[in-house]
């Protein structure tokens, strides 16, 4: 591991290379993206490739600083509203694109 990748003032593991950028650590291995993608597109379903590009466009609105400074702050403002008895992540809930979309916009 080459360090931490610092989001919204907390640290999270990743490793850099030149070959494959940035890439998270989980349970002390890399993470391969297509897993992550995979993983990701049976959680979404057809709304996967809309979430994905409205979080691209809010990722491109910033620099890498603001990302890191802001960015569990912004996850903060847009993560889904969860049902009272579901707890912990993974819960299913409802994500407004339309939320991300703003944040990108006022950018």
């Amino acid at each position: 591991m080459k360090g931490a990748l610092g989001t919204g003032g907390r640290r999270q593991p990743r490793r850099g290379d030149d070959k494959d950028g940035l890439r998270a650590i989980s349970k002390g291995e890399i993470a391969k993206p297509d897993s992550v993608a995979r993983y990701l597109a049976g959680k979404f379903g057809d709304k996967f490739e809309p979430a994905r590009l409205a979080m691209q466009r809010l990722a491109a609105s910033l620099s890498g600083d603001e990302q890191n400074e802001e960015a569990f702050h912004l996850y903060e403002r847009f993560r889904p509203e969860v049902p009272a008895d579901e707890k912990g992540w993974g819960a299913k809930g409802m994500l407004d694109l339309a939320k991300i979309e703003a944040l990108a916009k006022r950018r």
